[in-house]
């Protein structure tokens, strides 16, 4: 299957279909929460040598999503996302300075 090319992002298609049928939403909400700038980045995963993958909570359609991406030139290219878990909706508050770094 092609992947989907816009201005600002790509993605595999049938990545995006794998996660909405486990997630229950696709890359374009993801898209959304980079577009409204609703996130913040966790870090930086260094594991391949030939690829910089950035890691990002954010919050979209009432959901927490975690998404992993990387630059293609001017684009962001999303490879993944899940549903947040608890450590990483903390992280996104703490970042956005809703919590004072777990110490409640």
């Amino acid at each position: 299957m092609p992947d989907f090319v816009s201005e600002h992002f790509e993605w595999n298609v049938e990545k995006s279909e794998e996660i909405y049928a486990r997630h229950g939403f696709d890359f374009h909400i993801v898209a959304e929460m980079f577009e409204r700038q609703a996130y913040v980045h966790s870090w930086v995963d260094l594991r391949l040598e030939d690829e910089e993958r950035m890691i990002a909570i954010g919050r979209s359609h009432d959901l927490f999503i975690t998404a992993v991406y990387t630059m293609r030139d001017s684009r962001k290219r999303i490879i993944t996302a899940w549903k947040s878990k608890r450590r990483e909706i903390d992280e996104y508050a703490r970042q956005k300075g809703y919590r004072d770094d777990g110490k409640d």
